[in-house]
């Protein structure tokens, strides 16, 4: 790898002009979402905070990357890529997902219990199942006990779609053998 010898100064302008880049990028596109909401940006001491940051992070990773260079004779599995597909073949057989009908089986469950959730704010076919004093969701979890997790349908959702395919997760690693 060839050494950088770009000065500190030299990295730390670089991160600031790809800092105000991305600033003006992020405040084209979601300033398209929120006409006449203006958009923080960071001053001075926080850009040299972060570029700070950054030039520290980057020096950590060459260290890192030194230490971690390939010794000078690999292992010989590393070296034969035809043994590279083996393995990956016999992990993919391993994995809890690879099975045609446990995956329609969560299709259906997600399917359901976003048709469920969604008809708790009057939205879609189950629209009718709305409930007065709000949605009472079928997964339950002390980390979503917070109501903010249930006053749009999309938070809702996304935390029960996430209980959901962990639970499906568990029940396959313990269902599968070898695991």
């Amino acid at each position: 790898m060839a050494e950088d010898r770009s000065s500190p100064e030299d990295m730390s302008r670089i991160f600031a002009e790809l800092l105000e880049a991305q600033t003006e990028t992020a405040q084209h596109i979601f300033g398209q979402f929120l006409p006449g909401s203006p958009l923080p940006v960071p001053g001075q001491d926080e850009v040299r905070q972060w570029t700070e940051a950054a030039a520290e992070l980057q020096q950590m990773w060459l260290r890192f990357q030194e230490q971690q260079a390939l010794p000078d004779r690999l292992p010989p599995f590393l070296s034969d890529p035809a043994q590279w597909m083996e393995y990956a073949d016999a992990a993919y057989r391993q994995m809890p997902l690879a099975h045609p009908d446990r995956q329609k089986d969560i299709w259906r469950q997600s399917l359901e219990l976003w048709e469920e959730v969604l008809g708790q704010y009057g939205i879609g076919p189950k629209a009718a199942s709305r409930k007065e004093g709000g949605p009472e969701l079928p997964l339950k979890d002390r980390r979503f006990s917070d109501p903010r997790w249930r006053e749009q349908p999309v938070f809702a959702l996304i935390h029960q779609t996430y209980l959901m395919m962990a639970g499906q997760m568990l029940s396959a690693l313990d269902g599968d053998e070898g695991l």
